[in-house]
């Protein structure tokens, strides 16, 4: 009988319409499967059967259970005697009374039937006592759980190396430390509330996909709400599935707008906000409903995470608003002055903190040291670290480099602006996960521009319309003069925009002189003389050629076969002018444009595209799409114009310079009507160039300092003209060094507290797990294929990788609710990283993958291979028959479950947060009948050998089912007694093997300082009425109480009779 194609009644329509003593019956929450034992009135008593030793009864409403059915493979216990005989469902028949009669086999080959009403079944959530299967006389044989062990072994190293954040292991992404902090950070804490304020293009949409991913594999029917700005939609998508895989999990996650944040009804598990500081601070405006909107769903969610580059200097307000949603009780939104005293104390005690260096002259340090005691007077922490730091420096004692980081960390993890704030910048990153936009500036000196190209415009018409453009800049000055009824500041603005329309071009400035209205009585005149000039024309009629020529010569110098190049202009028409123009003239060339038209509707197609194209290719971009997109892949920039502004250039480079860009450098072509030294474009790309160094290394980091200073720029040159511009070089440079000082002050202590996370070991272990694919592909085929018969198929008639699986006919998972719930499609799948980057649609086969953790799951719950008896032939074995066993142990941190199968939010985090400094291990073990370690070397070699089934001399025999064979050697009474015994004696056995006790001294070393912190933190930030902080203390203790006391929980147990040979009777059995 094929198991997949049996019909059974629905189970969605098997309402209890006939009560019968002993009817399985599905239990509520999809809990697994009882038997009825009674009903009174509308309340029915269920016996559920946790194992032979525990029958259990709970009391139900009647319409909280229904009739339930056993799909074939479904592990059942039949009462005999005074046991159980455990069986497994192969067929069914209905009575005419209709209840259910199952076909049923057992151990090698031997079959039966039993009404439902004589059988038991296991709760889904419980597993068997491997001892229990023994001592009940229903083992099974070694062949199983030689292959079930092969592949637990496998998998749980590769959960261990990952401290259980499995999303590191199943998604398509780099491991990057500043990443694998903020993720680990978040998914190990119970409380997982958090601002991500990264600077621009570190990853924050990765470090965001984590956190998602490993939500959704902890239970995938949660509910995911991820909110972004409209025009960034596709891209978030495209990233969520194409790099954190989501698609794996269908229906539990979705993606809005800014925009549609009111619709989402009710509430969420996790609510994820891109650009959060778009939505915060805002009482009128177009968003001010979805404002209110999100700080209304914010609080009636469990889990919120808010992505923010907003630095934490100069908008205090709204980084107190986004504080607020996370936390409204310790960051009240009208105590803004306490707010802006606490920033200025932690920029302080930054400023301290940069001097404690253990390198640091010896006064130095005694400074700091008595500064720390007056600062932080009555912390009984630093009155203990600071002398002997200031003793140990003045007596040059080794032990100054632990005392001054102990002081660091204390001082920075007890006094952050909060706990829940993560920041990485770019002066932080290790280096190697970043190129440099071009060759890095030495203090003081000009930089290196080779990578940096202007080319002049050609038109004659420039030099006129500038020179009108100077007339009225004088004008407006002498009117300004006279009459102050319009701001310096408008007509400087005003100056900017006829700039930046001439930067386009002249045809461009007429144009956009047509919609201004006059400021003053003069300024007509002089616009109706910049028409009478663009209406003369050019001789040639190709606009784009200088561009074009660059371009081509910009492709040819990139080289190669897959080249990039994005072209951004500030109009729209010019824009699609030169994609159209650029098309004709290079029909071999692929062309993509995006627009403040297309944006949305488009972007997706188009975004993909470019970067997937094998071929050369160019897209273009109007003002509308220079900020939000990543565009890592490309490898030059042509500028069609230049605007004055700073912040929008670095828009522009931003969408190349992010995470993950491969190549050296930014190369750029800058067309500029005019390289006149003395004309304002060549004063304002000097500027750029030398004082805000924008073209070596990034300026994102400074985004309000760029306000501010923007504004100065634009006033000097309306007010003193082009030459004003160079005289601002050297100040501008001074402040951005000072704002990045500033910033350093205030980023130290959030800093020093996420490097004190181990995440190099945890990248490191990984990596090292990672290099055993082939070996983790065999071990765990080996229990898929050759045991739970998941056959293999070839996607490809010449490659074997990667493949489909399908479960053949005579698989061993039953349909219900296993085989179901393990979605089994037509994905591609692999165990090899490279084979799953050459597709999106090929899935990586690892723990944290929905396929693998399904099977892991039904392997937990089911027996099989959990117990074996086997008679081992060795021909060199002299000695009487030796009987022992082997005990496979899972060793865990203990957190308490309340659904082993299924753990909470809460737990998993816990579970992880003590993995760190006691991850997860499975040991084997074998000892003789009184519960000893066996050391033989040559007794190991028998015992760890594979079982062999063959007609060899070194061969073995299953006595699952031929346990008479065993009184031959030892009399049941005995056996039940060393059962019973080792099952003790082992688990003492092991212990001391592994010296659990030493690893768990050493664990709780490192696992206690960490709970004393959070009581330091606790102490100081109660009086805040922080109440993260109590909850904090709370997790760290039930932490430390799980590493004290680690689960030791017996997996798997076999006996072995080693002989010279096999037993007579067992030859012929």
């Amino acid at each position: 009988m094929d198991p997949l194609s049996v019909q059974y009644p629905s189970q969605a329509a098997a309402p209890l319409q006939f009560a019968v003593t002993g009817l399985l019956v599905e239990l509520p929450r999809n809990q697994g499967i009882g038997r009825l034992a009674a009903v009174e009135g509308r309340t029915c008593r269920v016996e559920i059967f946790y194992g032979v030793s525990r029958i259990e009864t709970a009391l139900f409403k009647i319409e909280e259970v229904s009739r339930a059915y056993l799909s074939p493979q479904t592990r059942v216990y039949v009462r005999s005697g005074q046991g159980f005989r455990i069986g497994r469902v192969v067929g069914f028949h209905v009575l005419p009374d209709k209840l259910v009669e199952y076909d049923l086999k057992f151990p090698n080959g031997l079959r039966d039937s039993a009404d439902e009403r004589t059988l038991y079944v296991r709760p889904w959530s419980v597993p068997e006592v491997p001892a229990n299967v023994l001592l009940g006389g229903s083992a099974e044989s070694q062949f199983l759980h030689d292959r079930r062990l092969s592949a637990t072994q496998s998998l749980v190293s590769m959960r261990a190396a990952a401290q259980g954040m499995t999303a590191l292991l199943s998604a398509s992404v780099e491991l990057v430390p500043h990443q694998v902090v903020a993720a680990r950070r978040i998914l190990k804490d119970p409380i997982q509330r958090y601002l991500l304020a990264d600077e621009v293009g570190l990853g924050k949409t990765i470090e965001a996909g984590l956190v998602i991913r490993q939500r959704l594999i902890d239970d995938p029917s949660c509910n995911v709400v991820v909110c972004v700005p409209a025009v960034l939609l596709s891209q978030w998508r495209d990233e969520l599935v194409a790099k954190l895989r989501l698609d794996q999990f269908p229906g539990s996650w979705s993606l809005v707008s800014h925009e549609a944040i009111g619709e989402i009804a009710g509430s969420c598990d996790l609510l994820v906000v891109d650009e959060a500081h778009h939505l915060v601070g805002i009482e009128t405006g177009t968003l001010s409903a979805q404002a209110q909107a999100l700080r209304n769903l914010a609080h009636r969610t469990a889990s919120l995470l808010l992505l923010s580059a907003t630095p934490v200097l100069g908008r205090e307000q709204q980084f107190l608003a986004l504080l607020n949603l996370l936390d409204p009780d310790s960051h009240p939104l009208d105590d803004i002055a306490g707010f802006r005293t606490k920033l200025e104390q932690r920029r302080q005690y930054g400023r301290l903190l940069l001097g404690l260096d253990p390198e640091a002259p010896t006064f130095v340090l005694k400074q700091r040291g008595l500064e720390a005691t007056r600062l932080f007077a009555d912390d009984p922490t630093v009155l203990d670290l600071a002398p002997r730091m200031i003793a140990a420096a003045q007596s040059g004692s080794a032990d100054l480099v632990q005392l001054c980081s102990a002081l660091r960390y204390h001082i920075a993890d007890t006094y952050r602006i909060h706990q829940r704030l993560i920041r990485s910048r770019r002066v932080d990153a290790q280096g190697w996960e970043f190129r440099n936009r071009g060759p890095q500036p030495k203090d003081g000196e000009p930089p290196s521009l080779s990578h940096v190209r202007e080319e002049p415009d050609g038109d004659p018409r420039i030099d006129e319309c500038l020179t009108e453009l100077e007339s009225w800049r004088l004008a407006a000055c002498a009117f300004r003069a006279r009459d102050t009824s319009i701001s310096a500041m408008v007509l400087a603005r005003r100056h900017v925009d006829l700039l930046e329309a001439l930067g386009i071009g002249c045809d461009h400035l007429a144009e956009t002189t047509k919609r201004l209205s006059p400021l003053f009585d003069d300024e007509r005149d002089i616009f109706d003389a910049i028409q009478s000039i663009s209406d003369r024309g050019v001789h040639d009629n190709e606009p784009f050629n200088i561009a074009f020529d660059s371009l081509n010569r910009l492709l040819k110098a990139i080289g190669g076969s897959s080249r990039k190049v994005v072209v951004f202009s500030s109009s729209t028409e010019q824009a699609r002018a030169f994609a159209a123009r650029l098309g004709e003239q290079q029909p071999d060339l692929k062309i993509f444009l995006l627009d403040r038209e297309n944006r949305f509707a488009d972007q997706a197609p188009i975004s993909l595209g470019f970067r997937h194209h094998k071929g050369a290719a160019v897209c273009v971009f109007d003002a509308a799409c220079e900020e939000g997109l990543n565009f890592s892949c490309a490898d030059a920039i042509v500028h069609l114009d230049l605007p004055f502004s700073a912040t929008r250039l670095e828009q522009r480079l931003g969408r190349l310079d992010r995470f993950g860009r491969k190549q050296d450098q930014i190369r750029h072509r800058i067309m500029m009507p005019s390289d006149d030294e003395h004309y304002p474009w060549a004063a304002w790309q000097k500027l750029l160039a030398e004082g805000f160094l924008i073209y070596n290394r990034s300026i994102s980091d400074v985004q309000f300092l760029l306000e501010d200073i923007e504004e100065e720029i634009v006033l000097a040159l309306f007010e003193r003209g082009a030459r004003a511009l160079e005289a601002m070089i050297p100040s501008i440079r001074a402040r951005i060094s000072d704002e990045r000082g500033a910033q350093t002050e205030q980023a130290v202590l959030d800093q020093i507290a996420l490097d004190e996370e181990a995440n190099a070991d945890v990248i490191e272990a990984i990596e090292r797990a990672e290099e055993r694919e082939d070996s983790l592909d065999e071990s765990v085929d080996f229990w898929w294929g050759g045991a739970l018969h998941l056959r293999r198929r070839r996607s490809s008639a010449t490659t074997e990788d990667p493949f489909f699986i399908t479960a053949s006919p005579q698989t061993l998972i039953p349909r219900l609710p296993w085989l179901s719930s393990i979605g089994i499609d037509e994905t591609c799948l692999t165990w090899r990283r490279r084979v799953a980057s050459q597709g999106a649609r090929i899935t990586l086969l690892r723990p944290g993958t929905p396929l693998v953790d399904a099977i892991e799951r039904f392997t937990f719950w089911d027996d099989r291979g959990t117990a074996f008896l086997t008679w081992r032939a060795d021909p060199a074995w002299t000695l009487e028959p030796w009987i022992g066993f082997r005990l496979c142990f899972a060793v865990e941190p203990q957190i308490d479950r309340a659904n082993p199968l299924f753990p909470t939010v809460q737990e998993r985090a816990l579970s992880r947060r003590a993995q760190q400094y006691f991850p997860q291990q499975y040991v084997v073990l074998h000892v003789d009948i009184e519960g000893n370690e066996v050391r033989d070397p040559d007794l190991l070699a028998v015992l760890t050998r594979p079982y062999q089934r063959d007609e060899t001399a070194n061969c073995d025999l299953n006595l699952g089912s031929r346990i008479s064979i065993l009184d031959t050697v030892i009399d049941r009474a005995s056996l039940t007694r060393a059962i019973e015994h080792v099952h003790v004696q082992g688990r003492s056995a092991m212990m001391a093997a592994l010296d659990i006790d030493g690893q768990v001294a050493k664990a709780l070393e490192f696992a206690q300082r960490d709970l004393a912190r959070h009581r330091q933190r606790f102490a100081v930030r109660a009086k805040d009425g922080d109440a993260c902080a109590a909850a904090a203390l709370k997790a760290a203790e039930e932490m430390v109480a799980g590493i004290a006391n680690p689960t030791i929980r017996l997996d798997a147990m076999g006996c072995f009779v080693v002989a010279a040979a096999l037993p007579a009777r067992g030859r012929h059995a």
